[in-house]
């Protein structure tokens, strides 16, 4: 989050959801109510980050990362990226910090 402190955005999170499967509806009919209770806080975004693991991996072989308008409710983004392995806390952070940079342009003040 701190991509995003640092871009003069201010964030929250809502709690971690764990799922078996992608849902056929999409992820965001699971999200629904995150997104109300967002809207209610007086949020203008919202970030779905989905890692999709494959069985008995440790890293997830995709990351989705879906941008929402929520007033009024559109999709503005999304992007996929290959799941991959890091040699470091470090390297890891660096790349997420970067990536979530990568959706600053799609958010307006």
């Amino acid at each position: 989050m701190d991509a995003f402190f640092e871009a003069g955005q201010i964030v929250s999170n809502a709690p971690i959801m764990r799922l078996v499967s992608k849902p056929s509806a999409g992820i965001e009919a699971i999200a629904e109510p995150e997104f109300e209770e967002a809207v209610e806080g007086g949020f203008d975004y919202f970030i779905i980050v989905h890692l999709d693991f494959t069985s008995g991996s440790q890293s997830p072989g995709t990351i989705s990362l879906l941008l929402f308008r929520l007033t009024p409710h559109s999709k503005l983004l999304e992007r996929n990226i290959q799941g991959r392995s890091f040699s470091s806390a470090r390297e890891e952070s660096d790349f997420f910090r970067t990536t979530i940079a990568g959706l600053m342009p799609y958010i307006t003040n």
